[in-house]
């Protein structure tokens, strides 16, 4: 008698997703990180909820480096950080084209050199065309990529050994719900985003497997943002699917951090898909 090892294997793993969904749809974790004092490195800080999270990240403390393109915007937010935080706290911002590996490489280096280790990143800056997809030129839609994706991976590679060497670390990945669903006008950056929720699982995997499970790993789904990114897009059902705040995200954001959620979504009741997308796969999986 032939047994698939191998389907086995994907069959106990989609039972494990499942049942994981359902009991975090249920419950909350009750991590109760202490985020003061930590340093924290973040993108997109400039503006949108990058810019909320800094503000609450400072209130609880944190030392921050920040990272924009808008270097003006971000400059003049760490500035008036700084001057409403207290003085032992440290908040730098940096000017990096995250679509240049060779950028961040530079700008890494800074910010070891700047705080010498680093407990928190945040992967928050992100990218959307809301083009039909055959009206997306190469050059928009490799932007997405890098921005969304491939920089989120290249900041893990190169910050992942100051928190191994520091025995402990916290790595939060913006996602969204078109990370987890499809959406019509989206193609490129609902791919990147599922993308990005596919990194953070794998690299779970990895982290366990050399028994560093000290990193923690928090994945963060919202719907649409009422920042600049999205201004060209509504939603028909606005009791179901609110269009959110940057404001009442991030704080959804800071509170998953606290309590070391491994992937949440915003709305909470959006968290259905998850488990009825999984529910489905392993049924029809052959």
């Amino acid at each position: 008698m032939y047994i698939n090892f191998e389907s086995i294997w994907i069959y106990l793993k989609l039972l494990q997703e499942y049942f994981r969904n359902i009991l975090q749809w249920f419950h909350r974790s009750k991590g109760s990180k202490n985020l003061n004092g930590k340093v924290v490195v973040i993108t997109g800080s400039a503006n949108g909820i990058g810019r909320e999270m800094c503000r609450l990240l400072n209130r609880f403390g944190c030392h921050l480096a920040m990272i924009d393109i808008d270097h003006f915007t971000n400059k003049e937010l760490a500035s008036n950080l700084s001057s409403s935080s207290p003085s032992w706290t440290k908040t730098i911002a940096y000017k990096c084209d995250l679509t240049n590996l060779d950028e961040i490489d530079l700008i890494v280096g800074q910010i070891l050199l700047d705080f010498d280790h680093i407990d928190i990143l945040i992967n928050n800056a992100g990218y959307v065309n809301c083009k039909r997809i055959g009206s997306l030129s190469q050059d928009e839609i490799r932007r997405t990529f890098d921005v969304n994706i491939l920089s989120s991976i290249w900041l893990c590679k190169q910050l992942l050994p100051s928190m191994i060497e520091n025995r402990e670390g916290h790595i939060v990945a913006i996602s969204s719900i078109a990370g987890l669903l499809g959406n019509a006008n989206l193609v490129d950056y609902c791919a990147s985003k599922h993308a990005v929720i596919g990194m953070m699982k794998a690299l779970e995997l990895e982290l366990d497997a050399q028994n560093l499970n000290f990193i923690k790993l928090t994945t963060i789904c919202p719907l649409m943002i009422s920042t600049g990114m999205f201004r060209k897009l509504h939603t028909r059902f606005q009791w179901l699917y609110p269009i959110l705040t940057p404001e009442s995200v991030a704080k959804s954001i800071l509170d998953s951090i606290v309590r070391e959620d491994f992937l949440v979504t915003i709305p909470k009741h959006c968290r259905i898909a998850t488990i009825l997308e999984r529910f489905a796969f392993f049924f029809f999986l052959v």
